[in-house]
């Protein structure tokens, strides 16, 4: 795709999701319990006495709760008998990727996203530093998938839009210069 297609996309899906991303903004301040951030947040209770209880906090937080395991850990089953020697290892290493990634921060952000926003996702990368996967909760107000696909695996595109300041973009987008064989430049 050409740079002003990916930019026409992201804007056509900016005011297709834009009711539904004002909602998830709404439920996530009031889950921080920022409650009367703007008057249309109050739902014509102006005039009302304001209470300072976050019950969404008090539920979301009970919910994740029940829902996320404090130590994610694998067990294996192994059904291929020549593989039940390494079973033990690949458990290991499973389970230290989890703990190097804190997964239990991750999964309880993640499943936080999923009850305020009714949506989450989460992307596996891997680290050339770390010489490891990372797993990384992604804001759901920031990914942009196929709305005419019926299923995940339809999906023509996912788009994360990654805010930066212009610099940063500039840095990323720079071309290099490759030397052929006959001495010459071009760019990749």
């Amino acid at each position: 795709m050409r740079p002003k297609e990916i930019q026409d996309l992201i804007q056509a899906h900016k005011h297709y999701g834009e009711p539904k991303r004002a909602r998830w903004d709404r439920h996530l301040r009031w889950y921080r319990g920022e409650f009367w951030g703007k008057s249309s947040d109050q739902g014509g209770m102006e005039q009302q006495v304001a209470v300072d209880t976050n019950y969404l906090y008090a539920y979301t937080d009970s919910l994740v709760a029940g829902v996320v395991p404090a130590n994610p850990e694998v067990s294996l089953n192994i059904w291929y008998p020549p593989l039940e020697g390494s079973r033990q290892t690949r458990e290991a290493l499973v389970n230290t990727v989890f703990r190097q990634n804190q997964l239990h921060r991750r999964l309880w952000r993640l499943s936080s996203l999923s009850t305020l926003c009714g949506i989450s996702y989460m992307k596996a990368t891997w680290s050339p530093r770390r010489k490891t996967v990372r797993f990384i909760p992604l804001d759901p107000r920031l990914i942009y998938v196929d709305p005419d696909a019926p299923t995940w695996e339809d999906n023509r595109y996912v788009i994360e839009a990654v805010p930066m300041t212009e610099a940063q973009f500039k840095k990323m987008t720079k071309r290099k210069v490759i030397k052929t064989r006959d001495g010459k430049t071009r760019k990749p």
